[in-house]
């Protein structure tokens, strides 16, 4: 069945993301450009990252013929004989495996670390929508499943959402979509809120901001306000244990950007998700999702991946930590529910 409250990722072309039990999401792959496969490859790439993977690299067909054995092991010997009397080919053969592998060892080490910011994944299936047999979807965990009322933020990162060597019009048109997307960093794409008792809210209690909303917010206090309004609901206070855990999470994140010499994302977003129920709101998760154009871009550790990705994260870290300390200036302010909404305003204020 179509997923409630998708913040993100729906388009004419794609079709909506679906949910299936117990805990599984179901995402359409794209086969416009190619951009499905490179997601799938991605993902298989993260699930190879572990260890048993990489010892099943050495491993042999316990079937293999005694021949086939002896044959492979006089390989080995004249490549160790080789390496003894430093034959120029097998020395040269020797470092650029060398090389190779460090550059491999690299990766999986980094896609490892990943792996904690990325949704689980489960593989690719077909079949799985009677109205339409032939279409392939990525079978995903549902990184909501174990929260009561999830309030769920989709973010596009980076300040470049096209790849170096998209078309003319393929930038001119993504860049007409959020011109604030190079100051900014990012946008917000969609937001799902826990909201029962405003007006605006539907049957179950959620208030729905769609993309529309994201590219209206042109300043950056435009920008800091819905993010207030994201962590404030359903009171008028900021929840500050949920922006806290998510900060942390984003400082992890940026580490790992910091070691990244080996993969550029574009048009990728950050999903952050917390509890909206008050008996536990500092429970959250914080995932990276959309792998349609992630690319591997070797390069200097210093140097740029060219989609500007944690310049975004910065930028986003420094919002939330405003609000980090606007939220904890107020609880310290007397809490009738009067006097706070007078305190929250006074304190806007004073920010601006």
């Amino acid at each position: 069945k179509i997923m409630k409250g998708q913040v993100g990722g729906s388009s004419s072309s794609m079709g909506p993301i679906l949910t299936l039990e117990p805990d599984y999401v179901l995402k359409p792959l794209q086969t416009k450009e190619h951009r499905g496969i490179r997601e799938v490859a991605f993902y298989e790439a993260l699930c190879f990252r572990s260890s048993r993977a990489l010892m099943m690299i050495g491993d042999t067909d316990s079937q293999a013929s005694l021949s086939e054995i002896f044959l492979e092991t006089i390989d080995v010997l004249a490549m160790w004989l080789g390496v003894v009397l430093r034959d120029e080919v097998v020395a040269s053969c020797e470092e650029t495996c060398k090389k190779c592998w460090k550059i491999q060892s690299k990766e999986v080490q980094l896609l490892r670390r990943l792996a904690h910011f990325c949704p689980p994944y489960h593989g690719l299936v077909r079949g799985m929508v009677p109205s339409s047999p032939e279409s392939s979807h990525l079978l995903l965990g549902d990184v909501t499943s174990n929260f009561s009322k999830p309030c769920v933020i989709d973010i596009k990162m980076g300040r470049q959402t096209y790849e170096p060597d998209a078309s003319p019009e393929k930038i001119a048109k993504e860049q007409a979509k959020y011109l604030q997307q190079q100051e900014f960093g990012f946008r917000i794409v969609g937001m799902r809120i826990y909201d029962p008792d405003n007006a605006d809210s539907d049957a179950s209690g959620y208030r729905m901001f769609d993309k529309h909303f994201g590219r209206s917010l042109r300043t950056r206090m435009e920008v800091k306000d819905a993010l207030r309004v994201f962590f404030s609901a359903p009171s008028e206070l900021i929840h500050v244990k949920a922006i806290a855990n998510l900060s942390l999470q984003i400082r992890l994140l940026r580490k790992w950007c910091d070691d990244n010499t080996s993969f550029s994302f574009f048009s990728s977003s950050l999903l952050m998700v917390y509890e909206g129920s008050a008996a536990n709101d500092e429970k959250v998760n914080l995932k990276m999702i959309d792998y349609c154009h992630v690319r591997r871009h070797r390069r200097k550790k210093d140097e740029d991946d060219g989609s500007g990705y944690e310049y975004g994260l910065f930028s986003l870290l420094e919002l939330l930590m405003e609000l980090l300390e606007e939220g904890q200036a107020i609880q310290q302010l007397p809490h009738s529910p009067s006097q706070t909404r007078r305190n929250i305003h006074g304190l806007r204020q004073s920010t601006t």
